[in-house]
């Protein structure tokens, strides 16, 4: 593959045919990928690589954030030993579908062809290897190799130092964004109470938003009830009418998108030390067509612009349709 994806990259003026030559001599003498040796060398990030392989082999990326928070019946439906000799990670398993990562899109024929997956319908989806052997040690016991590991903490550092100085980013993909909404209607068919229910959201508005505040409705104050990141100290209850902004989108059952209005949201913004960000997104959550609960959001750290808005109002109608039936449960038992 290194050769092949050497030729691509040049092709495509990732890198220089001289900047080739020295990453196929490191690659003698260091061992690893020719990726990883592009990236530790500074010839292209590790986002520009993975985004480079999706296109070319015309295969999904598996946002890191998925690959966090694998259920342990997942990670069973894989070999210890495929795991680590092909670097794959299966990801999710939804009836006879597994979805499996891999930082090598070459290897998929073999893959393919293996009597422990005759069962299942495989789709690949491409991850750097930087993240494929961070996730084999957390998930596999792999032996960590140190360069990578030393790359990783670079990448994150780098990350870091983005988000303080505010810069914007490439946000989440619309592939990576559907992904995300397939996963999130699995674990909400799962939830067993409203607090899982709404945990399961937050989970999942965490990878749009940098901070989100979830208020339930109770004779007419909204009371803080979760909260990302979690402040545990933190205890909010305000009337309704006090708050405008929050008051119009409950009396008109919509959603509001656009710059945080200051005008009599004085103690909301105090409470919760907003900071005026220039966008914030609040969205009623309806059953029955009663309004039960408020979600905001906002990006309050980067600054940078909310994408995804469909998605994230589609993420909390699902969660309400998850308490519907949460309810429905609850009257066949009861009645």
């Amino acid at each position: 593959m290194s050769k092949l994806l050497g030729e691509h990259l040049i092709a495509a003026k990732k890198i220089t045919e001289e900047q080739l030559l020295k990453v196929l001599e490191r690659q003698i003498t260091e061992g690893s990928r020719l990726g990883t040796n592009l990236i530790e060398l500074g010839y292209i990030t590790e986002e520009e690589l993975t985004h480079f392989l999706a296109e070319k082999f015309g295969l999904p990326i598996v946002p890191q954030a998925i690959l966090a928070q694998i259920p342990p019946e997942v990670l069973q439906s894989v070999p210890r030993w495929i795991a680590i000799q092909y670097e794959l990670i299966p990801f999710a398993r939804e009836e006879k579908v597994l979805r499996l990562a891999v930082a090598d899109p070459t290897s998929i024929p073999e893959i393919s062809t293996f009597p422990e997956f005759k069962s299942y319908e495989l789709q690949f989806h491409v991850a750097s290897e930087i993240r494929i052997q961070y996730f084999l040690k957390k998930y596999y016991r792999a032996d960590a190799k140190p360069r990578l590991v030393s790359l990783l903490q670079k990448e994150r550092k780098q990350q870091r130092s983005n988000s303080n100085g505010h810069q914007n980013g490439n946000g989440i993909e619309p592939s990576e964004a559907s992904l995300y909404l397939e996963l999130a209607k699995k674990d909400l068919l799962l939830v067993q109470d409203r607090d899982q229910a709404v945990k399961t959201l937050m989970k999942y508005l965490a990878l749009f938003l940098e901070r989100v505040y979830c208020f339930s409705i109770k004779q007419g104050k909204l009371h803080l009830w979760m909260s990302i990141p979690e402040e545990e100290s933190l205890s909010l209850t305000v009337a309704i009418e006090e708050l405008p902004l929050f008051q119009e989108v409950i009396q008109k059952k919509t959603f509001y998108d656009g710059p945080i209005i200051t005008s009599g949201m004085e103690k909301l913004i105090q409470a919760l030390d907003i900071q005026f960000p220039p966008q914030v997104v609040i969205i009623p959550m309806l059953i029955k067509d009663h309004v039960v609960s408020i979600i905001y959001g906002d990006n309050f750290l980067s600054r940078r612009e909310i994408h995804q808005v469909p998605i994230i109002k589609k993420l909390v109608a699902k969660t309400a349709m998850a308490l519907e039936i949460l309810i429905l449960r609850k009257k066949i038992v009861e009645t």
